[in-house]
């Protein structure tokens, strides 16, 4: 709720405008949380949380009739980021798109194939559509979540009679985590940070990895207003280990648990390149880190600006005057 606050606030038009899509999103994810909750967190059918976003401007007829896919039933951690991206979707239409005026209507249908869930959104009968002019908050959820937080695909058609978002999704992503024992693992680095000094005239660059997108998101506000130019962001694992031997990183965030996977490989590289880095959690996982990380700074979630800015100086990483954003 912190990070859905943080990118509302930068992206609103208004304070009006802020308040009102910070409480609606909060509203949709409270109604998905009360429906893991009677699910005692099993998951929720993918129907039920459609028709949940729809309700608000379709009757429950209208809602059966849009809606057309097999039983499918989402595990509680894929369940707040599903909700957000059909609630904007949801909203989105009904401010300015099919469900803006009469006559328009939508239509949602999903299929497995292969391994992959598509889940499709198609709008009719509304106004004439155009390509945003402006990229909010809600336009980069709808562009970068799924890609970022799922491994999946993301593609927005804004053709003129009305949009079409199609998103395809691995379904491993909705698959059960399973996590190893990395945790205990023991690892053999040489710390090479103090041989990899800054230099005051380099712009800075950092690393986050991180599975939530909405974490990661704000993470690289917080870095930005510290002066790093070059913020990159990953989600896994296996998706950065290539980009830390191309690219020369001053800073990284490392999320302790990515999903189904721990992060000490990427610790173990970065600190062999010599790359100052900490570990960010949401849980009392000190417990888990490896003893050859028990030097390397924990941050709890929800990051705060002191404590970064705390560490950052520590680590001897002046502001930067350069402040461009690479995502």
């Amino acid at each position: 709720m912190k990070s859905l606050s943080s990118q509302a606030r930068e992206n609103a038009l208004s304070s009006d405008d802020y308040a009102g899509r910070l409480e609606q999103r909060l509203v949709s994810l409270a109604a998905s949380h009360d429906m893991l909750t009677a699910a005692d967190f099993d998951g929720v059918a993918l129907h039920d949380l459609i028709a949940m976003e729809l309700s608000p401007y379709l009757t429950q007829e209208q809602c059966e009739q849009a809606m057309q896919g097999p039983p499918l039933a989402l595990l509680a951690d894929t369940v707040p980021m599903t909700t957000l991206l059909i609630h904007e979707l949801a909203s989105n239409a009904a401010k300015y798109g099919a469900l803006s005026q009469p006559g328009g209507s939508v239509s949602v249908d999903w299929s497995i194939k292969g391994d992959d869930l598509e889940i499709r959104w198609t709008e009719t009968g509304g106004p004439k559509v155009k390509p945003p002019s402006r990229v909010g908050f809600g336009m980069k959820l709808l562009r970068d979540a799924i890609p970022f937080e799922f491994g999946g695909k993301a593609d927005l058609d804004f053709a003129e009679n009305g949009l079409r978002a199609t998103y395809t999704i691995p379904m491993s992503s909705f698959g059960q985590a399973t996590f190893g024992q990395g945790g205990s693992e023991e690892l053999s680095i040489e710390n090479k940070a103090d041989q990899n000094p800054h230099s005051p005239n380099k712009p800075l660059a950092a690393l986050i990895v991180e599975d939530s997108y909405l974490l990661a998101a704000e993470h690289s506000s917080l870095l930005e207003d510290a002066g790093f130019a070059n913020v990159e962001l990953a989600s896994n694992v296996q998706s950065v280990l290539g980009s830390i031997e191309k690219n020369s990183f001053d800073f990284a965030l490392l999320d302790i648990n990515l999903r189904t996977e721990m992060s000490f490989e990427v610790a173990n590289v970065l600190a062999q390149a010599g790359v100052k880095f900490a570990f960010v959690t949401g849980y009392s996982s000190e417990a888990t880190i490896p003893t050859s990380f028990s030097e390397i700074p924990v941050l709890s979630k929800p990051l705060k600006h002191s404590s970064l800015s705390s560490l950052l100086k520590e680590f001897g990483l002046k502001k930067s005057s350069a402040v461009t954003a690479l995502s």
